[in-house]
């Protein structure tokens, strides 16, 4: 530089494959083929200088400054117009690669913010005048001479409505503005804009009336498809119904479509929406809807800002971190950024269009307009990279046992093990022969392990393992470049996880086989407590009706025949009959309940029956057993304590019933199982008092408790009740 203190200026004859640091330590090299090869010691990789195909071209600006293209399109007269922010730009129709110059006579109106974001290079009547949109008001511009004029929005100021996309319906010719406040259509006789009201609603409240629209697409169907901060939606003009896809739809219109910013309509019916956060998302003709690309399958930025098609199939995607080549087709994916020409990697929102004069691509960014030639993008490499495990990092539970080892290209790759002590593995991973490794793409998969699936890793060289099961697995790593050329190898690595001795599968073996063995223990034992306490009961029951029975019956007789032969004082002989019975009857009861064969349902039914004949024929009263909700079959098993305390409550709701019914009145006696077992004892006399707080009702509520029954007593109409409800 000139001056008292001249300074020396840096200025690169050719442009380097990315961007310096502010202070570039940069080194030149030739090697023995005389190629040179540049490489900064702050910047990842190497580069040798080597002929391109020149697809990418990225207009000059005037004086060669950089400038943030918003819309570009081409004038009648053939020259390209361009939308930058403060002025309006053009180029000779017969220059395509001439620098940008400012039309001095396009001069946007006071008030209007100082770009256009939308332009509709179709006639609208016989002045010639296209319809165009700054980021405020509407216009109508004449482009014979550069005029523009502003438009009214019907009800609203022109600072207010806040325009983002602009469309004409190729079909209809109408032309549609989305905005910050809703959807307007361009009435043509009436030369203004007029908020969206449905043809069966000419009175009707706008539907779209306060929501913020971010882009417009007509079908030609007579649907519109709407891009907004919560989806994308389709709406029936006719009617105004529409038809809402976003992450709070319902299946299968489900999918992270929120900040949804630009679309394009493909002629086979699918739609393709870009997003602000989520990466590019595809809705097919039958209404179902899916993510397609995203930060790990990829795409180097997770926000779309535009999308326009190409022949072949292809999708180009205008991105902030470049521009990327999409083929739907194959899943092929390149990204393209300024080591291939691209004035910067920042895409403007939908800022790219389609060049009618050659069919080149228009696209917008914040450094310029560029001019993509589609058909003359290289082929892939012949010269496919490698790609190589640089280093293995084994993270410790302490950092001094964590150790870093690196890996030169003829190194055997190490076998990987994860172990409690070593609970982490990073590998760093690189792709050589690359032009921008940055944009290189990594995939793992773990065989053995989630169905062998493959895992996106995006742009980033890092793999962490952690946190899979106890086995033997193989890790596979695959990647490829930007331009979507695979690698020539894939890395193989055997992984070992091993587990503490609690969490290995032996021990979960043993530990499983221990509980079953300790369960059949137990299960056993316990047959053979039961088996013992039966066998205790049935010589129990044998030992009170040989020896405790046979006594009873003996005193029994003998207080009978001194009754007859009147060798005492009768009153004592009588009582002496009678308890001598009554003895004999609790020993009956108390083998009855003990004996090991009692324990059916067929006991307990004969059971009662022989204590309501027995007591029938002792007292002379009626008493009905009603066993018309008992089973055919009676040998349904019964646990003894069911059977014992069942048949106790049943007689002390007998000596109650007998007691306090009028004399005349008979007893009902009702008795069914069907799980739960039903025990109902009432008579059909007066109701008795209900204060009957005796020793009799408090045992049948303990016996009760103790089965976890349901126990009812008191007075009904008519009567007298007592009900057990014993649950299976």
């Amino acid at each position: 530089m000139a001056g008292p203190r001249p300074q020396p200026r840096l200025r690169a004859a050719l442009p380097l494959p990315f961007q310096p640091n502010t202070i570039w330590n940069g080194r030149l090299k030739a090697d023995d083929a005389g190629r040179w090869w540049v490489f900064d010691t702050g910047i990842r990789g190497c580069w040798s200088r080597a002929a391109a195909a020149d697809f990418i071209r990225a207009l000059p600006g005037p004086g060669g400054q950089a400038y943030s293209v918003r819309a570009a399109a081409r004038l009648p007269d053939g020259r390209l117009l361009v939308s930058s922010y403060g002025r309006i730009l053009t180029q000779a129709a017969d220059s395509p690669l001439a620098p940008l110059r400012p039309w001095l006579g396009a001069v946007l109106p006071s008030g209007n913010a100082p770009v256009l974001v939308g332009i509709v290079p179709a006639s609208l009547g016989p002045e010639g005048d296209w319809l165009a949109a700054g980021a405020y008001p509407l216009l109508r511009f004449t482009p014979r001479t550069g005029q523009f004029r502003h438009l009214v929005a019907q009800g609203q100021k022109s600072a207010d409505i806040g325009i983002n996309s602009l469309e004409r319906d190729p079909v209809s010719g109408q032309v549609w503005a989305a905005t910050r406040i809703g959807l307007y259509l361009y009435d043509a006789a009436l030369r203004t804009f007029r908020p969206y009201v449905p043809p069966n609603q000419p009175a009707g409240t706008p539907p779209l009336a306060g929501r913020r629209l971010e882009d417009v697409h007509p079908d030609g169907r007579g649907h519109l498809w709407l891009a907004t901060p919560e989806g994308v939606e389709r709406l029936t003009l006719r009617t105004g119904g529409r038809v809402r896809y976003g992450p709070t739809s319902p299946a299968p219109r489900r999918v992270a479509l929120d900040g949804a910013r630009c679309l394009y309509l493909a002629p086979g019916g699918r739609v393709w929406v870009g997003t602000r956060s989520h990466g590019l998302a595809v809705i097919e003709p039958d209404g179902r809807a899916r993510l397609v690309l995203t930060l790990g399958q990829g795409l180097p930025s997770a926000s779309v800002a535009s999308i326009t098609p190409s022949p072949g199939g292809y999708l180009w995607l205008g991105t902030y971190q470049g521009l990327v080549r999409y083929q739907p087709a194959t899943g092929q994916l390149a990204v393209f950024t300024t080591a291939h020409g691209l004035a910067s990697d920042e895409c403007n929102a939908r800022a790219a269009s389609i060049d009618p004069a050659d069919g080149s691509l228009l696209i917008g960014g914040v450094a310029g307009l560029h001019r993509v030639q589609p058909d003359r993008v290289p082929a892939a490499n012949t010269v496919r990279p490698r790609l190589l495990l640089t280093g293995l990092t084994s993270l410790s539970a302490s950092a001094e046992a964590s150790r870093t080892r690196y890996l030169l290209p003829h190194d055997a790759y190490p076998a990987l093990h994860l172990a409690p002590d070593v609970p982490l593995v990073d590998l760093s991973l690189a792709l050589t022969n690359t032009a921008n490794p940055g944009q290189a793409r990594y995939a793992y998969r773990v065989r053995g392990w989630l169905a062998d699936q493959w895992i996106g890793l995006g742009t980033s060289p890092q793999l962490r393992l952690q946190g899979l099961p106890p086995g033997r697995y193989t890790v596979e790593i695959r990647a490829e470049t930007g331009q979507g050329l695979p690698a020539a190898n894939v890395l193989r690595l055997p992984l070992t996880v091993t587990a503490e001795w609690w969490n290995r599968p032996l021990t979960w073996a043993l530990g499983a086989g221990a509980a079953v063995l300790a369960v059949y223990l137990w299960q056993r034992n316990r047959l053979r407590q039961l088996r013992r306490e039966n066998e205790l009961r049935a010589r129990l029951a044998a030992d009170l009706h040989d020896e405790v029975g046979g006594l009873l019956t003996r005193v029994t007789m003998q207080a009978e025949l001194l009754r007859e032969l009147q060798q005492g004082p009768p009153a004592r002989l009588d009582a002496l009959v009678d308890d001598s019975r009554a003895a004999a009857s609790t020993v009956r009861d108390i083998i009855w309940s003990v004996d090991t064969n009692a324990d059916t349902l067929a006991a307990l039914v004969d059971r009662i029956r022989d204590y309501l004949d027995a007591t029938a024929r002792a007292t002379g009263r009626q008493l009905l057993l009603d066993g018309s909700g008992l089973p055919l079959t009676l040998q349904q098993p019964l646990p003894p304590a069911v059977r014992q305390h069942v048949y106790l409550i049943f007689k002390e709701a007998i000596t109650n019933a007998l007691k306090y019914a009028s004399p005349d009145s008979p007893v009902a006696i009702r008795l069914s199982y069907a799980s739960p077992l039903e025990l109902e004892v009432s008579n059909e006399g007066e109701a008795a008092a209900t204060s009957r707080a005796g020793q009799g009702l408090r045992n049948m509520r303990q016996r009760a408790e103790l089965l976890r029954a349901e126990l009812t007593v008191g007075p009904v109409p008519g009567g007298w009740q007592v009900k057990l409800r014993v649950p299976g």
